[in-house]
């Protein structure tokens, strides 16, 4: 084949380009290149343009097993880099089990009623988000690898997903229940 023919044939396997802009690029007319494509030889090679294409899409970047692995691994060990950071935030220190790293804290503004100011109360709290994204990582890496094996429930067993729905039930209530404390603090404050 000549280096026209293998420019067009290129360009057509990527199929971004029209049969003008194709002509324009190897340098011949339009009327040739709907001749090329009619030609088994060039069919062929445009074949075989779009199957290395593909073979290349799908053996790097993210089709790439070590690829993902690497990423996960990186995206891990991001994570508890800020953990062991946050454990040792030396302000946070009289807080109970932050050490641990696991802990995040919010405020909130909190209106004492009259001509009373606002005052900041702080809240300190197990970073769900975050200890989601560990188990999240760690279960990828485990399908990545062959190492993840799901749990086969036999009759009488409670299913993870069972066990996720009655903790973030549980949740759920503990937070309702620390709304209402808190508004009948502000209300006896009142």
């Amino acid at each position: 084949m000549t280096a026209p023919q293998l420019t067009a044939a290129a360009l057509v396997a990527k199929g971004k380009a029209t049969a003008d802009e194709i002509a324009v690029k190897a340098g011949v007319s339009r009327r040739t290149i709907q001749s090329w494509k009619k030609d088994k030889e060039f069919q062929a090679e445009v074949h075989r343009e779009k199957n290395a294409w593909r073979e290349k899409a799908r053996t790097q970047g993210t089709s790439d097993q070590d690829f993902r692995l690497r990423a996960l691994n990186d995206r891990h060990t991001r994570l508890r880099a800020l953990m062991v950071e946050r454990g040792k935030d030396p302000t946070m220190q009289h807080v109970p089990g932050w050490k641990t790293g696991l802990l995040k804290a919010t405020f909130k503004m909190q209106h004492m009623g009259g001509d009373k100011e606002s005052t900041r109360v702080d809240e300190y709290q197990v970073d769900s988000a975050m200890l989601d994204s560990f188990l999240a990582i760690e279960e990828h890496v485990a399908i990545q690898t062959g190492q993840w094996r799901p749990k086969v429930v036999n009759e009488g067993e409670v299913s993870i997903n069972i066990i996720m729905a009655k903790i973030n039930a549980g949740r759920q209530r503990v937070a309702e229940a620390k709304i209402a404390d808190d508004l009948k603090l502000l209300a006896a404050s009142s």
